[in-house]
């Protein structure tokens, strides 16, 4: 019997803009409740506190307390931005509520927001890596055009769908790689620290994705999962931002989704609701793909490995 995860509507990406919706109408039901206190005790007052916090007082000056400007266009933009975390996906996990402080000094908000507006920067990049990796196998032998890659910035997935042109040159989509994985290192080896370089970040990032030997297309494959890696890194930092801002109120940290290939397959989980919910993803996202040669490589429950056309991952878990 199917559970009610799957038989749920299955767009993902609809999902994602719902539950960011959902966190927008959480921080304006605080907000209307302690502007009615502050209302009902006569003569009070809220305050500006900086990136839509708002501090509450009642008529004789007592602190009631603060809450979240949902109507404040810069975490109107924040919260519905396609880079913050949902609940929605296998590879998000929902660990109750955050442990981030929120922060309530003014210039330390500012600080924040400018961090935030690096980390969105660098999440830019990260597109830029995606787009040309996945663009350099367009008209190049066997992988052609969207039928070689399935990419979903969103859900943090990169899965190559059919076999890859392994002779792809493209001198100009390396060039562009290569200086945004710079560039991307220089940003976030500086983003905690305003302006001065973090060697322990610098080497934490040049680890997840070092420079090639050769071009990033040698080694596609891994590089795609390398630049998943990056991605989960940099949208957990984001989310931690958000918390000490107050915007968002769960703490929900990203683990990079494998490329669902061989040598790193999607793993079905034993567990029943867990292995819905992983079909119910997999049929909302690379299922929704075109073309007789898409496959997928899964990790069965019993440890096996088997290859599944994308045809088939549209009816994985469905009764």
């Amino acid at each position: 019997k199917a559970s009610a995860l799957s038989q749920a509507v299955e767009d993902i990406g609809a999902e994602d803009t719902a539950a960011r919706q959902m966190q927008l109408e959480m921080l304006k039901g605080d907000y209307r409740l302690l502007q009615a206190q502050a209302k009902q005790s006569g003569g009070g007052k809220t305050t500006d506190g900086g990136a839509g916090l708002r501090i509450s007082e009642d008529g004789n000056g007592s602190f009631l307390g603060v809450s979240i400007d949902p109507s404040d266009p810069t975490v109107q933009r924040a919260v519905s931005s396609r880079y913050t975390l949902t609940p929605n996906s296998p590879y998000v996990s929902v660990r109750g509520e955050s442990p981030q402080m929120l922060e309530t000094d003014k210039t330390s908000r500012v600080t924040l927001v400018k961090k935030l507006r690096d980390l969105d920067k660098a999440m830019g990049l990260i597109e830029t890596m995606k787009s040309n990796l996945v663009g350099a196998y367009e008209g190049q032998g066997p992988a052609v055009g969207a039928g070689a890659w399935y990419s979903d910035l969103e859900n943090n997935l990169l899965v190559p769908i059919s076999p890859l042109n392994p002779n792809v040159q493209d001198a100009t989509r390396n060039a562009a790689i290569n200086q945004a994985r710079n560039r991307l290192i220089t940003m976030l080896a500086t983003v905690d620290t305003e302006g001065r370089p973090s060697v322990f970040a610098q080497e934490r990032i040049e680890q997840i994705m070092p420079a090639p030997a050769g071009t990033f297309f040698q080694d596609a494959e891994a590089n795609a999962g390398r630049i998943s890696a990056l991605q989960a890194l940099v949208q957990n930092q984001r989310q931690e931002v958000m918390a000490q801002l107050g915007w968002v109120t769960q703490e929900l940290v990203m683990r990079p989704a494998p490329t669902g290939t061989k040598n790193d397959p999607f793993v079905i989980p034993a567990d029943e609701e867990r292995r819905e919910n992983m079909y119910r993803f997999l049929r909302g996202t690379v299922g929704k793909v075109t073309g007789p040669d898409a496959r997928v490589y899964f990790q069965m429950p019993d440890g096996v490995t088997r290859v599944f056309p994308v045809s088939e991952i549209r009816k994985l878990g469905v009764q």
